[in-house]
């Protein structure tokens, strides 16, 4: 394959790389100097960082450190992320140099976050890396690890990335307070998911202040915060203004203070924080939900406040804006059949919503789909509906909310055709008899395109009666699945269900350094599995379909999913 890409001209090797996956183009590079020419800047552009929670060394950011570096020149975006799978120190020697309080700390600390000696290493060494880089040549820069970004590290990129800097994503930070001379005006993607509210939120504040005639995307939130406090069985109750939004109105310019501002955005998120605080001008300048296409709450309060200033409950206007809505998400722990029917009508009261997802926790009796369904169903490509009457601790017990008549699949068939990915529960009871399953080929039939089915509930079972392997048993439930969805006939024609989950993603398993569980065997069987289906496989009476597990925990190892976004949609429990 080499030899035949060394001949061709060079701009036919550059499209043959942009379908290379990173692998073979790292592979394919080694082989000799002109490919490795014609393939350096697609494999430098974005520099993905994996680092395990604790380490011993870091190998390879250390020799990346020390390396010619000669494909850094290309580099414009950089991604710190967290690997799926944390490696432990051995328990002889720490390269970092733990001290024993810091070992006590960790053993008493719920959300299992990296040692403070650790934050220290990784900050010095993405330092050193960023030093490598010409100034302003940076697009992105995203923080995904359960380190602590350090002041010294957010100077060090803003004073010489601040002019090309687009993006900024950071989970964990230390409250930067020397930075009220480093202007960054140009932001447009701006993510915090754990701000830090006891410390004022200045930053992040002077960031979005900046940015107001650029950002486009703003996701804020404590997501470390509230998964530790749902734990520990307490909702969040995180009032925005009293830390973040004061911080704003100071860092506004007086001219702005007198004249209205407003922020225009096509994707806002909440984490864990009170919605009805960011409508109107709380923020001091307001916020254009007419020009919004996505909105995502989760675990927010002042949802029933907020929704009904929408719907025009509190003011003399019919209604507060038109909404544009394309993308809508709520999870909601506190739920109950007046959040349900304020949510119903805020539903439906807008049409062309292509992507939806309902998680909602406390409340005995499922929603209605019908009212919801019957605005938007025509639209929808993606449908995530689970209700849970609490979360669920124990396989014997199923805390899905009970069903209503319309609560069904076939509901959802008739009214959704258009559906590429669904997220559901499944009244697992009434599954197995000759009519449910001649009912299920049927909805099937009525999704043509549906390529990613993810069932978000197990069945009920006693575990100590089980005689099989978990990832053996779980695999049947996935085969019975795809039993249903075929009619259980062989085929020689494939179809477009290529991806069948089964379980809901954790917190834990999806954010890396916030591990809420303990390794056992009802946290194993809870735990998501994704599989793909092979409609290819040969057996002994000929072509059959079959499923086979290409995750577990997260779905990032998937990669034929097309609708790898579903798959992420995590319960707190």
């Amino acid at each position: 394959m080499a030899s035949d890409l060394v001949n061709i001209p060079p701009e036919v090797q550059g499209l043959v790389g942009d379908y290379l996956p990173v692998g073979d183009l790292n592979s394919v590079s080694r082989t000799c100097k002109t490919l490795n020419s014609a393939f350096l800047a697609k494999l430098y552009r974005c520099v993905i960082i994996k680092v395990p929670i604790q380490w011993s060394r870091l190998g390879s950011l250390e020799n990346l450190i020390s390396s010619a570096g000669n494909g850094l020149k290309f580099t414009n975006n950089f991604c710190i992320t967290a690997r799926k799978q944390p490696l432990k120190d051995d328990t002889r020697g720490y390269a970092d140099g733990p001290i024993a309080q810091e070992l006590a700390d960790e053993r008493d600390d719920m959300s299992c976050l990296p040692r403070k000696s650790a934050s220290v290493a990784l900050n010095v060494m993405i330092r050193l890396l960023l030093k490598r880089i010409a100034d302003n040549k940076i697009k992105s820069f995203d923080w995904r690890h359960s380190c602590t970004l350090e002041t010294s590290t957010i100077l060090l990129l803003l004073k010489h990335q601040g002019d090309t800097l687009r993006g900024l994503g950071v989970t964990r930070y230390s409250e930067p307070q020397n930075l009220r001379s480093i202007l960054v005006g140009g932001l447009q993607h701006l993510v915090i998911t754990d701000l830090n509210i006891e410390q004022g939120c200045e930053w992040p504040a002077r960031l979005i202040v900046q940015s107001l005639d650029t950002i486009q995307h703003l996701h804020l939130g404590v997501l470390s915060t509230i998964a530790q406090e749902y734990v520990h069985g307490r909702l969040s109750q995180h009032d925005l203004p009293g830390s973040f939004a004061e911080m704003t109105k100071k860092a506004l310019p007086a001219s702005a203070r007198e004249n209205k501002r407003m922020l225009s955005l096509e994707t806002l998120g909440l984490y864990g924080l009170n919605f009805e605080n960011v409508i109107g001008e709380a923020l001091g300048f307001e916020i254009d939900f007419a020009s919004m296409t996505s909105l995502r709450l989760e675990s927010c309060s002042g949802l029933y406040e907020a929704f009904g200033f929408f719907m025009g409950y509190y003011v003399q206007s019919a209604r507060l804006c038109s909404f544009k809505l394309k993308t809508f998400f709520v999870r909601h722990e506190a739920g109950g059949p007046g959040f349900a029917q304020l949510l119903t009508d805020f539903l439906t009261s807008f049409t062309g919503l292509e992507h939806l997802g309902l998680l909602l926790e406390g409340q005995s009796n499922a929603m209605s789909k019908a009212p919801i369904l019957e605005m938007h169903g025509k639209t929808l490509k993606t449908l995530v509906w689970d209700e849970r009457t609490k979360a669920r601790k124990d396989t014997k017990k199923d805390t899905s909310s009970k069903r209503l008549k319309d609560n069904n699949l076939g509901l959802i068939s008739l009214k959704c055709p258009n559906l590429r990915a669904l997220g559901l529960a499944l009244g697992w009871r009434t599954s197995s008899t000759a009519a449910s399953l001649k009912m299920f080929e049927k909805s099937f039939r009525r999704m043509p395109k549906l390529g990613t089915l993810h069932f978000r509930n197990l069945p009920e079972m006693d575990l100590t009666a089980c005689v099989l392997l978990t990832d053996y048993m779980i695999k049947g439930i996935a085969s019975a699945v795809l039993d249903m969805y075929a009619g259980g006939k062989p085929s020689n024609h494939p179809k477009p269900l290529t991806t069948i989950a089964l379980g809901a993603p954790l917190y834990g398993d999806i954010h890396i350094g916030s591990k809420h569980f303990p390794n056992d065997p009802v946290h194993d069987v809870l735990q998501l599995r994704v599989y793909h289906v092979d409609y290819k496989y040969r057996s002994v009476l000929g072509p059959s379909p079959t499923v086979t597990q290409v995750a577990k925990g997260t779905a990032d190892d998937v990669i034929t999913c097309s609708d790898k976004g579903i798959l992420n949609e995590y319960w707190l429990a």
